[in-house]
């Protein structure tokens, strides 16, 4: 099983659209969301005092699972997602495991990026670029980081946030009108995260975008 850990912004399109991708070359995926706003589970309109997961194909959407009392559970299981947005959990390195972190430019993303512990292989894709005075470089050094370690930025985009708020109203969304940065990074950890090489990886995901919904 290949875990992906994400902390950052409390935006759940990228994990969802990486979920769906995922979706084509696996299994079963499980992805929990343990964020402090609950933005990807909201999505799917499930009550309260109703089971907390929703499946749609081979993707289960959970709320809060405990993942280590699941441990047997999640067996079989190609790859684990935890959302976890702002929520910081520092459980130590952990084998098979890609930590995606997504802060945006803001004092509560970079102290969140500071007060982190990568649980794996870390990836650091910033958020909501939009302003010069408060670059890559700049973030990475006030959050303790190595420059170099930036992978590169998303920028604040009025498509990624029409998408987004579709997404939350309609339950589900199509990829298909995301900014370069969203489809590029969407991209890059596609092919990470499945070691697949990064031009097949881009022929795969303009195939999946045409379909998905």
């Amino acid at each position: 099983m290949i875990r992906l850990i994400y902390n950052g912004l409390e935006r759940c399109d990228f994990i969802y659209y990486l979920s769906l991708l995922l979706a084509g070359k696996s299994t079963q995926i499980v992805v929990n969301d343990t964020s402090i706003s609950g933005d990807l589970f909201k999505v799917f309109n499930i009550p309260e005092d109703s089971e907390q997961y929703f499946e749609y194909k081979n993707i289960i959407f959970t709320r809060n699972l405990d993942e280590i009392a699941s441990f047997e559970a999640l067996n079989g299981i190609d790859y684990y997602i935890e959302y976890r947005g702002l929520n910081v959990v520092n459980n130590g390195t952990t084998p098979n495991t890609f930590h995606l972190i997504m802060p945006n430019y803001t004092k509560e993303g970079i102290d969140m990026v500071s007060d982190l512990k990568s649980e794996g292989d870390a990836m650091y894709i910033p958020r909501d670029f939009c302003s010069r005075k408060v670059t890559d470089k700049s973030l990475a050094l006030t959050a303790g980081l190595v420059p170099s370690w930036i992978l590169g930025h998303i920028s604040l985009s009025a498509e990624d946030m029409s998408s987004y708020y579709a997404l939350t109203i309609n339950g589900h969304h199509k990829f298909t009108h995301l900014s370069d940065d969203m489809n590029n990074a969407l991209v890059y950890v596609f092919a990470t995260v499945t070691m697949m090489g990064e031009k097949e990886a881009l022929k795969y995901f303009k195939k999946v975008r045409r379909i998905k919904k």
